[in-house]
């Protein structure tokens, strides 16, 4: 059945603080704390929620359940999210559809609250190294990032990105920014991956205090959460964002 779901968000990291601001427009994945994300899935006896409207001019109210703050786009049940930041009755998620096909380089990415009362557990039991090794695709087209197995309990990570690939102005001006993860050995503990200088414990976050590039991977089923320190290639560039298998 079709959902009538919104295009990419900007991926941009975002502040506890920030995202308080600004609802959920950036998704349930932020920068500098120690992120409450979580696996989680539409109710089997729920068969379809609608994402709910951020606050607005026009609609000053929202986000609530009222029947006014609904979106167009809907989930089914058993659809998987990411799960994030809560706000009363709401849930901030983020959701892509395991059959999305990429238009012109990129596929939809949908954020957005849902009410929590829709929303179960989906179980995130601990992943197989080999879960890890696969090529992971960002929405937005910008992002790509290529895992393989070591002989031990240690992956090797290939990373890259860019900033303005798919702007004309920019790519025609010739200032497109780009950046890159490498890792040769990386160890994988529980759900996640550490990389980068004196950064080994996924536990934390990426510093944002140097200027070495560290990234945390972590995989929740079909998901795989990433975030950077922003000092993994040029200006903008950034490898923050939910990211799928390619197929």
């Amino acid at each position: 059945m079709m959902r009538f779901l919104a295009f990419p968000l900007l991926l941009m990291p975002v502040t506890a603080a920030f995202a308080q601001e600004a609802g959920c427009y950036n998704g349930p994945l932020q920068i500098g704390e120690k992120n409450p994300l979580r696996l989680m899935r539409v109710a089997a006896d729920v068969p379809r929620v609608n994402f709910i409207e951020e606050k607005s001019e026009k609609k000053p109210a929202c986000p609530s359940l009222s029947e006014v703050c609904k979106r167009k786009g809907f989930l089914l049940a058993g659809d998987e999210v990411m799960a994030g930041p809560t706000k009363g009755d709401l849930v901030c998620v983020s959701y892509i559809a395991p059959d999305a096909k990429r238009v012109k380089g990129r596929f939809t990415e949908t954020s957005g609250f849902l009410p929590a009362s829709a929303l179960e557990p989906a179980g995130n039991p601990p992943p197989k190294p080999g879960d890890f090794a696969f090529n992971w695709l960002r929405p937005d087209g910008e992002a790509t990032i290529e895992i393989s197995l070591n002989t031990s309990n240690t992956v090797r990570i290939k990373g890259e990105a860019t900033f303005g690939l798919f702007n004309p102005d920019r790519v025609r001006r010739g200032t497109v920014s780009s950046g890159e993860l490498v890792a040769e050995e990386a160890a994988i503990r529980g759900n996640a991956v550490a990389m980068g200088e004196g950064y080994t414990n996924p536990a934390n976050p990426p510093s944002t205090d140097g200027y070495e590039c560290q990234a945390r991977l972590r995989l929740y089923g079909r998901y795989l959460a990433v975030e950077d320190n922003m000092q993994c290639g040029g200006i903008n560039v950034s490898f923050v964002g939910f990211y799928i298998r390619e197929r």
